[in-house]
């Protein structure tokens, strides 16, 4: 019943945990050993399957170092749902799936044994009435009651446990639905961003360009001043020492105003090149 509740896959999950070794006597502890062992190794039987799937044992001496070593087991794990939760999840419904069958099989069977004992009982009651044996009579109808209260114990066994599935799987489902509303929102609010980045980019690209522009505008009337002031100084050598030293000052300052333009659209290409690398980045 428990591996058709798991599932195969699941099993490497499990951990058995067996518990009061610190009141096992040193003389003892072999025994407790090789019975260990026997559940563990028996081929077939008690968890052999278990362990044969992956699954452990470990013990607890009632110290807080081996619950540590326990929940440190469990935390290694890697989740893996369970083979009825993946079952119902595809639409089985509880009876439909293979611990619902188990279980139904194995409720069959206990059905079918009170029955039988039933019918017996109410044959023995008969031959007890027939031989007016009223001891045997009310022996036998305290095991009728007994029998009828344990079936009625099983039936309510069997819904409490159909209840819990049934809760269970709508939780799975609130938790999925709760799961898909937050991608949605997520998504919802990953496109705003990329809007919201691509309209930034857009208009920093305007703005760039029109830097740019004007910066080439500025570069080339520092250009074609120096041109003209270069030329004035080389038609210069028959004018006076003074007017030569103007025009020299003149070229000096068209110099510096054209290496300030160079300096300036350098900057300006180092701002493009870092806020490219900004909006890549987001």
């Amino acid at each position: 019943m428990f591996r058709k509740l798991c599932g195969d896959e699941a099993l490497k999950n499990v951990v058995v945990v067996t518990s009061r070794w610190d009141d096992v006597q040193e003389k003892d502890r072999e025994a407790m050993g090789k019975r260990e062992k026997e559940l563990m190794e028996t081929p077939g039987k008690f968890f052999e399957p278990l362990i044969a799937a992956g699954g452990r044992f470990l013990r607890h001496d009632n110290t807080a170092r081996s619950a540590r070593r326990i929940m440190e087991a469990f935390l290694k794990n890697e989740p893996i749902p369970l083979q009825i939760q993946v079952e119902m999840r595809n639409g089985k419904t509880l009876e439909e799936t293979a611990a619902g069958s188990e279980l139904a099989a194995e409720m069959k069977k206990l059905m079918d044994k009170h029955s039988s004992e039933m019918k017996n009982l109410k044959e023995e009651m008969a031959e007890a009435i027939a031989a007016k044996d009223e001891a045997l009579k009310k022996e036998l109808e305290a095991e009728r009651t007994k029998m009828q209260q344990e079936m009625k114990k099983w039936e309510e066994q069997k819904k409490a446990l159909a209840d819990g599935l049934t809760a269970a799987r709508e939780e799975a489902k609130k938790r999925q639905e709760e799961a898909d509303r937050k991608m949605r929102e997520q998504s919802v609010e990953f496109d705003r961003k990329v809007k919201e980045t691509e309209e930034r980019a857009k208009e920093e690209r305007k703005k760039l360009k029109a830097d740019m522009d004007k910066m080439a505008s500025e570069r080339g009337a520092a250009d074609k001043k120096l041109e003209v002031l270069e030329n004035a100084q080389k038609t210069a050598a028959s004018r006076s020492q003074a007017e030569q030293a103007r025009i020299q000052s003149l070229v000096d300052e068209a110099r510096k105003e054209k290496d300030a333009t160079d300096r300036k659209h350098r900057d300006l290409l180092r701002t493009m090149r870092a806020q490219v690398s900004v909006f890549l980045a987001l």
